[in-house]
């Protein structure tokens, strides 16, 4: 049987998926990404959530994860869930804004995730997603930061990335733009994307119920049969 194995983003802990996996039936893995300081480490966290074949569903840069993942053991991944994501390594301007993300962390975390939030939430949750980001300690946003600009390029492989595929994107998220999305999915073989109206750059818990039901009627697609494991 198939695992499905959700994988937060950066600063988000399983209260990222927990409103979208309580949606769905069965039980649930959620993995946990602390005390890791690169993509592919995070990778094969998630690869070890269950030893036999997976359907991963991750966002933002548990998103980055799950491709990743899927390029390490395609014989593994039967399925990938990308919501808010890119595929390009990091540039100059980002090296610059994380670092500034940082130094301002490093002070204080409350303050910091009441400034790094609301430009990415378009509508709704954001005082929920503010309480998230401040419980989760500097000391991991700066091996997240360490972990994302040091990520790999994998826009240049994602036509070897075959299974299939749902992309998620929300139509106002300033952090991963829609076009964004639209080249990965050009990309990729066996992607379909779907984009929400509104939806900001925290879709799983944004548009939680949205998401969950997209989620499930893809998931009716696949040929093998699928369980979620706690």
């Amino acid at each position: 049987m198939t695992t499905l194995v959700f994988i937060p983003g950066m600063l988000s802990d399983e209260r990222i998926w927990r409103p979208v996996a309580d949606r769905l039936p069965g039980d649930r893995r959620i993995v946990d990404l602390d005390g890791l300081d690169s993509i592919p480490a995070m990778a094969e966290r998630a690869l070890a959530a269950s030893a036999g074949p997976l359907v991963l569903l991750g966002h933002s840069m548990g998103a980055r994860v799950a491709q990743v993942a899927a390029l390490q053991a395609p014989e593994r991944v039967g399925g990938l869930v990308l919501a808010n994501c890119g595929a390009l390594p990091a540039e100059p301007e980002e090296r610059r804004r994380r670092l500034a993300d940082l130094v301002l962390a490093r002070k204080d975390m409350r303050s910091f995730a009441a400034h790094w939030v609301p430009p990415l939430v378009a509508d709704g949750g954001c005082a929920e997603i503010v309480g998230m980001v401040a419980a989760i300690p500097a000391e991991r946003l700066d091996r997240e930061v360490r972990a994302m600009l040091s990520r790999p390029d994998t826009f240049a492989r994602l036509h070897r990335i075959v299974c299939p595929t749902l992309l998620l994107a929300g139509e106002a998220d300033t952090a991963t733009p829609l076009v964004a999305v639209q080249k990965m999915a050009r990309e990729m073989p066996s992607a379909g994307l779907r984009s929400l109206r509104g939806g900001g750059h925290f879709l799983p818990l944004e548009r939680a119920e949205t998401v969950a039901e997209l989620i499930g009627v893809w998931l009716e697609t696949l040929d093998a049969p699928h369980t979620l494991t706690d």
